[in-house]
């Protein structure tokens, strides 16, 4: 792609304090940037989307 530039991607973790009968549970937070054009974000948004979908699916197989 012809946008295609370095970012940077901040990720951090925090209690959400709640998650079903445990008690708490995990958010992580994860932004990226600078982004140059709506193309380029809707990759980025779309691929983080789809990774943390696999994630979830792996988290919820061990339940």
């Amino acid at each position: 792609m012809p946008d295609d530039r370095e970012t940077v991607v901040d990720l951090s973790l925090g209690s959400t304090g709640s998650l079903g009968s445990t008690g708490t549970g995990t958010r992580l937070m994860l932004s990226q940037g600078p982004v140059l054009t709506e193309e380029r974000l809707d990759f980025y948004r779309n691929g983080w989307t789809e990774s943390f979908e696999k994630v979830q699916a792996v988290l919820d197989s061990r339940i």
